[in-house]
């Protein structure tokens, strides 16, 4: 599938970098086979056979565990497809924030999001602007204010003011679950 077009007109956007954009389709790069549950990337060498008889299967997004499933038996993937699925995985916990819900709905919940967000620590980087305001939001998931307040104070770009302004609010409240930027 492919976009023909697209815009960010009424586009909500979360402090975890999600984006909810109802004139944008979103496009997953990880899918399920329907038939044998086997867990595949999506890239320009993935080719799905199919008899003329079946319809062409429907590339859908992973359900939320399956993220953390296909990271614990994959083989190999590399460090970038692991900033992608860990991502997802983050972003689809924050969905029950979004939809008013807890966000940890089990004993596991909890654990799983702490090392999946430590884990993505490690593959973030710590000089371009946009890897300071990731680390900064995870760190105040994770309830560590004053690490988060230190590395926003190392975001030095005037255009920014309003975004660290924002983060600032939710540290000051000691919030850790993901907010709308206004």
């Amino acid at each position: 599938m492919s976009l023909l077009s697209g815009n960010t007109f009424d586009a909500i956007t979360w402090s975890d970098g999600h984006q909810f954009a109802p004139m944008l389709i979103e496009f997953t790069h990880i899918t399920k086979c329907s038939g044998c549950g086997t867990i595949f990337w999506l890239d320009d060498r993935t080719e799905v056979e199919h008899s003329s008889e079946d319809t062409t299967p429907s590339c859908n997004f992973l359900k939320l565990y399956e993220y953390q499933e296909f990271l614990s038996t994959a083989k190999t993937y590399t460090s970038e497809e692991e900033r992608y699925l860990r991502t997802k995985f983050w972003r689809g916990m924050n969905n029950r924030v979004r939809k008013n819900e807890e966000l940890f709905q089990n004993l596991d919940d909890e654990r799983l999001w702490k090392d999946n967000l430590m884990a993505l620590l490690d593959l973030i980087g710590t000089s371009e602007t946009d890897e300071l305001i990731w680390r900064a939001e995870i760190y105040r998931n994770l309830g560590e204010f004053e690490e988060s307040k230190k590395i926003l104070q190392r975001i030095d770009d005037s255009e920014l003011n309003w975004l660290v302004e924002a983060f600032e609010k939710e540290i000051n409240a000691k919030n850790t679950k993901v907010f709308v930027f206004e």
